[in-house]
C-alpha cells in the first residue's frame, strides 16, 4: 500500500515545476475568488490538490473513463462558467451556495447533457478521453466569456439570434472598454487547472478500435443531443418563464438552457393553409376594405402613448401581501371619469422583454404567433419595415417621436423605430436632467414627462403630434438598501417586503408624475389623448407557477386612455368586445386611435374585426367570446375561433415573414425592397 502511495507522489524536477506553476495559479485565483465567492475558492483548492499526485488509469478503469470524464466535465463547466457570468449580481449575493441553488432548483439535470454531448462528439472525432474532456469545455468556455462581455455591454445576455447582427454589434462594441478580470478569475484560470489535471493524468490507450468506436460514440452523441434538446424544452414546458432580460438567463433558467431555447426563434412555421391568395380571399370576405391611407377629420387629437415600465397592480396578490394602502390613488381616481377608458390588459411577457410589449402595442400584431422566446425587434424586423400606429399617424399628417430616458442600444431600437415610421428618437443623452431627477438609479417619470412637455411646447401651431414614451423609473432592481421606501406590507420575508415596498413606492412616484402630466394637458387648448399602460408585471417574488397559466394573474397589467375632453365610451373600449371586460395589449392602439377621433384604415379595421371574436390574445392563450372563457394557445373549441385566429396568424405571418404584400397593404412596403 505504501509503495502505491509512493508511486502517486513523484517529486522529481519535472513534477516540481508543474506543481509550482499550478500552485501559483491556484494561490492567485484562490485569493481573487475568495473575495467574491468563498465556495468557488474551495473548488480551486481541490483542483490543486488533485494535481499533486500522479494518477494513472489502466486496465478495467478504462471502461469507466467515458462515463466519469463527461460527467465531471459537465459539472465543472455548469458551475464555473455560469458562476463567472453572474457572480457579482445582486441575485448571487443573496445565495449562500450556488451549488446548493443548482441542486435545489434541479437545473443540473436539465443542462448536464449538453456538455456530455460535446464530450461524446469529441470522442467521435477520434480524440482520446483526456483530450475530449478538455476540448468539450472549450465551446462552453468561449460562449460564457462572450456572454459575459455582451452582458457588460448591453445589460442582457447573448442569445442565438444575436449572431444575425454580429457586424452591427462589433461596430458599437468597438467604442467600449472591457474589464476581463472576472471571466479570467472564475472561468479561465479554473479551466487551466482543470486542463493541467487531464494533461498530467496517465492513461492507457482507449479500449475501442475505430470500427467499434464510431457507431458507439455516434449513437451516444445523437442520444445526448436529442436528450439535451428535449431536457431544455422540458424545463420551460414545466412552467419556467423564458426570459432574456438582464442576468435572468443565467440566474433563473441557466444560461445554456436559455441559449439552446433561443434557437427556437429560427423555427418559423407557415400557418396551416397559408398562401397569399388564400389570405387575400379571407381579407376580401372580411369586408374591411383595402384603403390603407385615408384623409382624417380636422379635429383629431394629439396622441401620447406611454409604456410605463413594470407598472402593475400588486393588489392582485393581496392573498400574500395582505391588504395594503393604494400606491396610485390618482390613477384610480381617473378610472371612472367621463374622459377616461380603463381596465386590465393581458401582456405576453412577465418581468422583462419590454420590447415585445412595444411590438404588440405599436403594430397590433401578437406574440401568440411567433416562437416562445422570440424578440421580434432583434430577430424578425431588425432590417425590415413593419407597419405600425406610428406609420398610420405619420401618413395622417402627424409628426412622430419616440422618447426613452435610457441608453439607445437596448433591443435594437435605433434600427427598428425608423422602420416603424418614427421621425425622431430621443434617448438619455437627449434628455435634460439633474441629480434630483434620479430615482433608484434611473431617470424619474416626472423628469421624463417634463422633457415630453418641452417637446410639446416646441411644436408648431396646429401641428399634430404622436409621441411614444417608454419610461424607465420603475425598472428593477427593487432591493436597493439605499432607496427610501414606504412600508406598504410586512407580511412577507424581509427581502420580499423590501422588493414589494420598493416597487409600490416607485408606483406612487409614477402616480404623482402622471398627475403632473395630465394637469399640464388639461390646460392646453389642443386636444390630447394619452394611453398609459404597464408593459409587464415586475418580478418581486409574489408570482407562482399557477399564475403563468392562460388565466393566470401574472399576465395582467392596468391601462388608462385619458383625454383632455369628454369621450364617447359607447363605441370604444374593451367593454364593447366581450372578453369579461379584459383586453390585451395588441388591441390598445385601436381604442386609442378611435378615442383620438381618427378613422381606422383597413389594417386596423381588420384587427377590430378579429377582436370581435377574440377580444383577448397573448403568448399563452386567448379569450373566446363564443365559449366565454380563456383557452390555451393552440386549442380551438369551435370553428369560428379557429377561423378568426387563423386569419390573424396568416396576416401577421404575411407582414412579418412574407414581404407584407397582401390586398390591404398593396405593396405599401416590400421588405428589403424585394
Amino acid at each position: 500500500m505504501f509503495d502505491r502511495i509512493k508511486e502517486l507522489f513523484v517529486f522529481d524536477k519535472k513534477n516540481l515545476i508543474r506543481i509550482g506553476i499550478a500552485a501559483v495559479i491556484a494561490i492567485v485565483d484562490f485569493i481573487l475568488i475568495m473575495r467574491s465567492y468563498p465556495e468557488a475558492a474551495a473548488g480551486i483548492v481541490l483542483f490543486f490538490l488533485m494535481l499533486i499526485p500522479t494518477f494513472e488509469i489502466t486496465g478495467k478503469g478504462r471502461y469507466i473513463a467515458d462515463i466519469i470524464f463527461p460527467v465531471y466535465a459537465s459539472l465543472f463547466g455548469l458551475y464555473y462558467f455560469q458562476l463567472g457570468i453572474i457572480v457579482d449580481t445582486p441575485f448571487m449575493k443573496s445565495l449562500f451556495s450556488f451549488w446548493g441553488f443548482l441542486l435545489v432548483q434541479n437545473r443540473v439535470l436539465y443542462e448536464i447533457l449538453l456538455i456530455i454531448c460535446a464530450y461524446y462528439l469529441c470522442r467521435l472525432l477520434f480524440m482520446s478521453p483526456k483530450v475530449a474532456a478538455i476540448a468539450c469545455q472549450v465551446p462552453f468556455l468561449l460562449l460564457s466569456v462572450i456572454d459575459y462581455f455582451v452582458y457588460m455591454f448591453r445589460g442582457h445576455e447573448l442569445v442565438a439570434y444575436d449572431f444575425l447582427s454580429v457586424g452591427t454589434a462589433a461596430n458599437v462594441a468597438g467604442g467600449y472598454t472591457y474589464n476581463p478580470v472576472q471571466p479570467i478569475v472564475f472561468m479561465v484560470l479554473p479551466f487551466v487547472l482543470y486542463t493541467m489535471f487531464f494533461v498530467h493524468l496517465k492513461m492507457d490507450k482507449p479500449m475501442f478500435n475505430r470500427l467499434i468506436g464510431i457507431p458507439v460514440f455516434a449513437v451516444l452523441t445523437a442520444l445526448c443531443a436529442w436528450g439535451g434538446y428535449a431536457a431544455v424544452h422540458a424545463w420551460f414546458d414545466a412552467g419556467h418563464q423564458y426570459s432574456e432580460w438582464g442576468y435572468n438567463p443565467s440566474c433563473i433558467n441557466g444560461y445554456y438552457n436559455t441559449f439552446v431555447k433561443s434557437f427556437d426563434v429560427f423555427i418559423i412555421e407557415e400557418p396551416e393553409g397559408y398562401s397569399v391568395e388564400a389570405l387575400n380571399a379571407e381579407l376580401d370576405s372580411s369586408g374591411v376594405g383595402t384603403e390603407l391611407v385615408k384623409a382624417q377629420p380636422d379635429d383629431t387629437a394629439n396622441v401620447i402613448v406611454i409604456l410605463s415600465e413594470s407598472y402593475a397592480d400588486l393588489s392582485l396578490y393581496a392573498d400574500k401581501t395582505g391588504k395594503t394602502d393604494v400606491p396610485d390613488p390618482y390613477w384610480r381616481s381617473l378610472m371612472d371619469q367621463s374622459n377616461t377608458l380603463s381596465g386590465m390588459a393581458f401582456a405576453s411577457v412577465f418581468g422583462g422583454n419590454t420590447c415585445n410589449t412595444e411590438y404588440e402595442v405599436l403594430t397590433g400584431m401578437s406574440m401568440a404567433f411567433v416562437p416562445d422566446g422570440s424578440v421580434p425587434y432583434q430577430s424578425y424586423i431588425a432590417d425590415n419595415k413593419i407597419y405600425s400606429m406610428a406609420q398610420f399617424l405619420k401618413d395622417s399628417g402627424y409628426t412622430t417621436r419616440v422618447m426613452h430616458p435610457y441608453i439607445a442600444e437596448g433591443w435594437n431600437r435605433t434600427n427598428v423605430y425608423p422602420l416603424m415610421g418614427f421621425d425622431d428618437m430621443m434617448f438619455i443623452d437627449d434628455f435634460e436632467y439633474g441629480n434630483d431627477d434620479i430615482v433608484n438609479g434611473k431617470i424619474s417619470d416626472s423628469c421624463a414627462y417634463r422633457n415630453l412637455i418641452k417637446t410639446l411646447d416646441a411644436k408648431k401651431p396646429g401641428e399634430k403630434n404622436f409621441t411614444f414614451m417608454i419610461t424607465i423609473q420603475n425598472h428593477s432592481p427593487y432591493d436597493n438598501p439605499d432607496f427610501e421606501v414606504t412600508p406598504y406590507t410586512n407580511a412577507l420575508s424581509d427581502h420580499d417586503n423590501l422588493t414589494v415596498n420598493s416597487f409600490n413606492t416607485l408606483i406612487s412616484k409614477s402616480d404623482a408624475a402622471l398627475k403632473e402630466l395630465t394637469d399640464y394637458l388639461s390646460k392646453s387648448d389642443e386636444k390630447y389623448v394619452v394611453l398609459i399602460f404597464g408593459d409587464h408585471q415586475p418580478s418581486v417574488g409574489l408570482d407562482t407557477t399557477e399564475d403563468y397559466s392562460p388565466v393566470g394573474k401574472a399576465w395582467q397589467v392596468p391601462y388608462l386612455i385619458w383625454a383632455n375632453y369628454d369621450i364617447d365610451k359607447s363605441s370604444a373600449g374593451a367593454a364593447n368586445y366581450g372578453g369579461a371586460g379584459f383586453t390585451s395589449l395588441n388591441y390598445l392602439a385601436l381604442d386609442t386611435l378611435e378615442t383620438a377621433g381618427l378613422e381606422l384604415n383597413s389594417y386596423f379595421k381588420l384587427l377590430k374585426h378579429i377582436r370581435e371574436d377574440i377580444p383577448v390574445i397573448n403568448s399563452v392563450g386567448y379569450f373566446s367570446n363564443k365559449e366565454n372563457s380563456i383557452i390555451d394557445k393552440g386549442y380551438f373549441m369551435n370553428d369560428e375561433d379557429k377561423k378568426a385566429i387563423g386569419l390573424y396568424n396568416c396576416f401577421e405571418y404575411n407582414i412579418v415573414f412574407d414581404k407584407g404584400d397582401n390586398s390591404i397593404m398593396k405593396g405599401y412596403y416590400i421588405q428589403n425592397g424585394q
